[in-house]
């Protein structure tokens, strides 16, 4: 359980500092009218993009890592705290200051996540049926359908609807990993529809967030995804895989998960102006 903790921890402070390589490279791109996949063969082209996206696959694995002893809400909850590294690594690596109104949204996911750690139950993977994995298809192709009829315009509002749609493909990820039993041969994982469905939702994600990020402000995208991210897969786990906190700790568990989703969508969206204005050259 500790390391699985450490790895949550760790992914964290991955996908942070992911955040900021990722808003960097994405605005030095022109836009599509489309939702093209193309987008990520010229963003990749950008170092601090390519970079960005090293870093998020290593955050996804640490996260996935982590969902092998521990409870979504509890990954979920570590997942939002990411939002926090972002703010702390924009004032270190691009000189913005933490406002005085960021304070209590930082205070409150450090709270959120300690309590949600603490409260969380060793768990173990639980084998999807096949039930399951056909909705695991299903969902994949209901979002990559929706990106393909999908015509987003520039400003905040588009690039909101576009978050909560990567959201979802980023939740299915996460579930991915939850019910991913490794087998044995190791070879034999190739087989599981699970593991491409895993890729596939993390791909999609990738590609819906990042033209989000090229059309409106990274903080109301970030809030928008955060949103529906964590709350999902923390409400399917608990609903479906047999999630649960230690015994008589539940109310610590629900104070933890809503103070870190709480803090996280609070802090996103006040983050400061200057940071977009900086990465945006």
């Amino acid at each position: 359980m500790i390391v699985g903790l450490a790895a949550a921890f760790a992914a964290a402070i991955a996908y942070g500092a992911a955040t900021v390589m990722e808003q960097i490279g994405a605005r030095r791109v022109d836009t599509t009218d489309t939702i093209d996949p193309r987008l990520l063969l010229r963003v990749t082209r950008q170092v601090p993009f390519a970079a960005g996206l090293v870093l998020d696959l290593g955050g996804f694995l640490l996260a996935a890592l982590a969902l092998r002893t521990l409870p979504l809400f509890a990954v979920q909850s570590a997942v939002a705290s990411s939002v926090g590294f972002t703010a702390l690594l924009g004032a270190v690596v691009l000189g913005t200051r933490i406002k005085r109104e960021q304070r209590w949204p930082l205070v409150a996911l450090g709270v959120g996540l300690a309590l949600a750690s603490l409260s969380a139950s060793t768990e173990r993977a639980v084998r999807a049926d096949a039930v399951g994995r056909a909705l695991f298809v299903g969902g994949v192709a209901a979002i990559a359908l929706l990106a393909a009829v999908w015509r987003p315009r520039p400003g905040d509002r588009s690039a909101a609807a576009l978050g909560s749609v990567a959201g979802p493909s980023f939740a299915g990820a996460y579930l991915a990993a939850r019910v991913l039993v490794i087998p044995h041969p190791f070879i034999d994982l190739a087989r599981d529809p699970v593991v491409w469905c895993m890729a596939a939702f993390g791909g999609l994600g990738i590609l819906i967030l990042t033209n989000a990020r090229q059309r409106g402000s990274v903080t109301v995208v970030t809030a928008a995804m955060f949103g529906v991210e964590t709350v999902v897969p923390a409400v399917i786990g608990l609903a479906f895989l047999h999630d649960r906190a230690r015994f008589g700790l539940w109310p610590v568990a629900a104070a933890g998960f809503l103070l870190s989703v709480g803090g996280s969508v609070a802090l996103a969206l006040r983050t400061p102006a200057e940071v977009e204005v900086t990465t945006s050259a």
